[in-house]
């Protein structure tokens, strides 16, 4: 029984407690644990492939961690509710964007808003839309964009600050 334990939850646990303590290498240490991913139960699977995803953005390694993210939505579970499955389409649309490509990222953007994300996350989300249509100078969607971010309960200091200096911005449009 405890065999079965650990070869189809595996040390997703140790993992757990490893990244709620901030011991990111001993993390990374704990993954490599794991060597047959496939064999982890579904939820458990999901969460390995976004926590390898989490680790290819740290390291820039963009096309490793859409790889991972994408395997991640592939072996999506009900257990972990959809506003993970928005998480990782916002993940995907935040790789499209650093690989300059805005029209994919506004695609995986807009999934992302409609599976639902927590209210710092949907943020982040509306202000990478609306930069794009600000960029594309369709300022006026930008401004509705900016706006449903400007009604949400953010609670991120980073995500504000970024928010407020995007006011200033599109103040001047």
């Amino acid at each position: 029984y405890v065999i079965a334990f650990d070869i189809f939850i595996g040390p997703m646990r140790y993992l757990q407690k490893k990244v709620e303590a901030g011991d990111i290498d001993g993390a990374k240490e704990v993954m490599s644990w794991i060597k047959f991913p496939k064999l982890l139960i579904k939820p458990v699977r999901q969460g390995y492939y976004m926590l390898q995803s989490n680790f290819d953005m740290a390291n820039q390694d963009l096309d490793a961690a859409e790889a991972n993210i994408r395997k991640s939505l592939a072996n999506k579970s009900d257990m972990l509710g959809s506003s993970q499955e928005g998480v990782s389409y916002l993940q995907l649309g935040g790789i499209a964007l650093q690989k300059g490509d805005s029209k994919e990222a506004l695609k995986n953007l807009k999934i992302a808003v409609q599976k639902g994300l927590p209210d710092d996350n949907l943020a982040t989300a509306y202000l990478q839309i609306c930069t794009i249509y600000a960029q594309r100078r369709e300022i006026k969607v930008a401004k509705e964009y900016l706006r449903r971010a400007n009604l949400l309960k953010v609670k991120n200091e980073e995500i504000k600050k970024h928010l407020k200096d995007i006011n200033k911005q599109m103040a001047r449009a």
